[in-house]
């Protein structure tokens, strides 16, 4: 039997679980991995441009990936003296391009 070099391993597909509690964060562990303050977060939410990805009764729930976006826009927000509008904005392209980063990985 002859055995075919594949050039490399392949990651296994996983199967993907619906969006729990024990999947996602709470505002204030956001806030906390983020460097952003919860009355910012509360803000960003309340004008839509931060989306939880899960309401319970309790709180608003955030997936794990809005935290990276979220730390590079508070990053470019205290390099740059960003004020609000254009952190909003910062917030709003650096989470698309997450989305696309992990689309493409996917």
């Amino acid at each position: 039997m002859k055995r075919v070099f594949t050039g490399g391993l392949r990651p296994k597909k996983t199967q993907k679980s619906g969006v729990t509690e024990a999947t996602t964060l709470s505002l204030q562990q956001v806030a906390q991995l983020s460097g952003i303050s919860e009355t910012d977060l509360s803000a960003l939410v309340r004008s839509g441009v931060l989306m939880p990805v899960l309401l319970t009764s309790s709180a608003l729930r955030f997936g794990i990936g809005c935290v990276m976006a979220l730390q590079r826009a508070q990053n470019l927000r205290q390099e740059l003296a960003l004020d609000a509008q254009t952190f909003s904005q910062a917030v709003v392209i650096l989470n698309r391009a997450v989305g696309i980063a992990a689309a493409s990985r996917a």
